[in-house]
Order: structure tokens, then sequence, then C-alpha cells
């Protein structure tokens, strides 16, 4: 009506069309500048909307810790990886009348935060969806990463960005949490989820459920709570016994208490172990460095080596031009010099980085030494430590009814042994490429 086209009309058919791809093409062009300034924002660091626990002032774009709610999300973090699930967590905070985010911002900012569920967020209650969202926010570390999902506008489908096209800034707000904190509740969020590990109502997860399989049936053990002596302690008995009855399985039942002792008694054990290995590579290192002018001498000579065989090579192409009737003779040699050439690239590159090799090595030794010290000067195992040490514990129960417990280390706690080999099979392997390289010179 105000561009006076009459849509009954055939001879306004061709404006109706033009204008609306016209305007369709100005939608479009004005949706990619507002998102090519939103991802220029976040490649810049730019904190779109402040998160809870933060204030984020409009006039200087600094960010602040609003105190009361960083209280809250310091609650939430040390309530789990205590042992509480979300359900509990968030039980709990209502009880204090602790302020949800919502409500938060409602007061700083006098806006409501947008949600899917008014009827829930209206009524300013804690839900578990809320703490997760709390503990997987990496910006409590001081860390801001923008650009974690993304929406597409044709499809509106939803999707998480992959790490690598994230924009992380390091440093960039203040910190409320300590980086170990955060590292622990992604551990526990992850292994609980894998595990299925539940708690019962009302009560906490119990720092052992989920991690020991009965070699048996194949079941987990569940966690029972029993009165000894006038004292309550935990015990930890096989699923299908528990559930089904003594026809199906024994219960293998063993103490919390046991299990702590046990594990002390091999963390010290596997302490031993790295120090001895780490220091006889400490020494192997330092061997290494009281040779290392023979090491500049040999790849020097290698250099040369090098230089001689692409002279060789670059004869044999000639040749090979001028005697065509014996091409595949010289494709041979050519392809013979050509291995030469690489194998002794990769021996001046395994010289030149042998010391960052063992080096590396011996730091990722250090790392695991230093943090058993850690769990061991604490004087006690939480459920953050058991599930960053241990795969699984299986339990066997032989036929004179004792048990054969098994600890399964993770990765960077088993592999002490392997370092120490994979370090002394390189040093070795470089010692007889020298000593080879030498005879063939003498020879």
């Amino acid at each position: 009506m105000t561009e006076n086209i009459d849509t009954s009309d055939e001879n306004d058919d061709l404006i109706v069309g033009f204008k609306g791809l016209v305007n369709d093409f100005y939608a479009r062009d004005i949706g990619r500048k507002i998102t090519s300034g939103y991802r220029q924002k976040q490649k810049a660091g730019i904190v779109i909307v402040a998160p809870f626990g933060y204030f984020k002032d409009r006039n200087t774009n600094k960010v602040t810790i609003v105190e009361e709610a960083a209280e809250t999300v310091r609650l939430i973090f040390s309530l789990y990886v205590g042992g509480n699930g979300l359900k509990a967590i968030a039980r709990k905070l209502n009880e204090l009348g602790a302020k949800t985010p919502a409500k938060m911002q409602l007061e700083v900012t006098g806006k409501n935060i947008p949600n899917t569920c008014p009827e829930i967020s209206r009524k300013y209650i804690w839900i578990n969806t809320t703490v997760k969202n709390i503990l997987i926010n990496e910006i409590y570390t001081g860390t801001l990463v923008n650009h974690k999902s993304e929406t597409s506008s044709i499809n509106k489908t939803f999707c998480f960005t992959q790490p690598e096209e994230q924009y992380r800034h390091e440093n960039y707000v203040p910190a409320i949490i300590t980086r170990e904190l955060w590292e622990q509740a992604q551990l526990l969020l992850s292994e609980r989820n894998k595990r299925a590990v539940r708690a019962g109502h009302n009560q906490r997860i119990h720092r052992y459920s989920g991690l020991i399989l009965c070699q048996q049936c194949g079941r987990k053990f569940v966690a029972i709570k029993r009165t000894w002596q006038g004292k309550e302690r935990v015990e930890y008995a096989c699923n299908s016994n528990h559930r089904y009855g003594a026809e199906y399985c024994t219960p293998h039942r063993v103490s919390e208490e046991f299990l702590d002792r046990l594990i002390i008694e091999e963390l010290k054990s596997l302490k031993k172990s790295a120090e001895e290995n780490w220091n006889a590579i400490a020494k192997s290192v330092q061997n290494w460095a009281s040779k290392q002018s023979n090491v500049d001498v040999q790849i020097k000579r290698l250099q040369e080596r090098i230089a001689q065989l692409e002279e060789d090579v670059e004869g044999i192409l000639m040749e090979r031009i001028r005697d065509k009737g014996n091409a595949v003779r010289y494709d041979r040699m050519l392809e013979k010099h050509e291995k030469e050439i690489l194998l002794v690239k990769e021996q001046i590159t395994g010289y030149q980085n042998m010391e960052i090799v063992l080096n590396k090595k011996r730091m990722e030794m250090k790392t695991s030494i230093d943090l058993i010290d850690d769990i061991l000067d604490s004087g006690n195992l939480s459920e953050a430590n058991l599930r960053m040490l241990l795969q699984e514990i299986r339990v066997n129960e032989n036929s004179d009814g004792k048990l054969d417990i098994e600890f399964c280390m993770k990765a960077a706690f088993r592999t002490h042994c392997d370092w120490y080999n994979e370090v002394m099979e390189v040093i070795d392997s470089a010692a007889e490429l020298m000593v080879g390289n030498v005879d063939e010179e003498t020879a």
C-alpha cells in the first residue's frame, strides 16, 4: 500500500520480485556485518555480557568482581569438589537463600536474563543446570574464552566450536577461583558422567564410586554405610551380590579406609621408583652434555656427507640424460642416494634435538612426582585425586576367600618405567650412531 503496488496486477509482478530481491540482499548484508562486528569484539577480548560473579562498567569496559556472587561461585566449586552432586548443591543454595544469576543481574543492571524457562527463573531458584553452567565456565580462573559455540543462520543449528577456533584471552579478568580447583571440577564432571556416578538422597558422592570393578561378574562396586564398634564406616561390595544375592556373586567387601592405606603405599612405591628413574635420566643427560663437542663434530661430518651426496646426485642426473639407454640403472642409483640423504638428515635432527627430548621427558616425570608429593603431604585422598590417579581398581576373590586388589593407574602415573626405557633407548641408539660413524670413517 505504501509503495502503491498492486499484487493482483500482472504489470507489477516484476517490480514485486525485484524489490523482494533487493530487500533480501539488504537484510543479509546487515546480518553479515553484525556477525563480523561481533566476531571482531570476540577476537579483541571484549566481554559482551559479564557472567555471574562479575560486573562490567559500560563507560570504561572494566570488569570487576561482585563479591557477594563470587562467594557463591567459590561455594559451588568447593561443594562439588568436596563430593556433592549438582542437585545437592542447588538444594543447598536454595536453603541458604543465595541469589541466582537472574536475581543478581536484575539487582545490578536492572535487566532480566533471557531464558527458556521463565516459570523457573522468575522464581529465582537454583537448578542443577545453572550450577553446571557455572562449573564449566573458565572465566572464573581469569581466562576469557570467546566463540565457544555458533548457530547457523540458515539451518538454525547449534554446535560447539573446536578449541582451535576459539579466542582465548589469558588473565583477562580477576580470578575468583584457582586454576587447579577449576581443573579438578572438570575432571570430576567428566569422570562422574562417564562412570554414571550418583549420590543417594541428601548424601554426598562416595570417593571410590564407579572405580572398583568385580573381576568375577564384571559389575561395579557400590558403597554401603555400616556401623562397627560404634563407629560408622564405608564399605564397598559387588553390586551383583548387593542387589541379587549370594547365588550371583560374592560380596568381596572392602573398606574405604583399607583402600586408602593401600593406595598410599602404592603411591610411595611409585614415587620411589620414579625418583630412581629420574635421577638415572639426569645422569644420562649430564653425560650426554659432556659429549657435546663430539656431537658437534659428528653433525659437521654428516652435513659434509649430505653435500657430497647431493653433488653425486647432480652428476648421476647428467649421466642419465646422456645415457638414456641405462635410465633404469641411474634411477636405482638416485633412489639409493636419496634414501641415504634422508637418513643422514634424520641423524642430524636426532643429535640436535637430543637434549630437548631428554629434558622434556625429565620434566614430565618431575611433574607427576611433584603431584604425588602434594597428595602424600596433604594426608588425605580426595575424590579428585583418586579419579586423577586411577583408571580403575580390580578386585578378584581367590578360592581361599582372600582378595586380590589391582590398581590400574592412569597414563601419567604408570609410565615412569616406559619413559625411562624410552630415554635410555634414545641415548643408546645415539651412542651407536656415533660409534658407527667413527668406525666407518676409520675404515
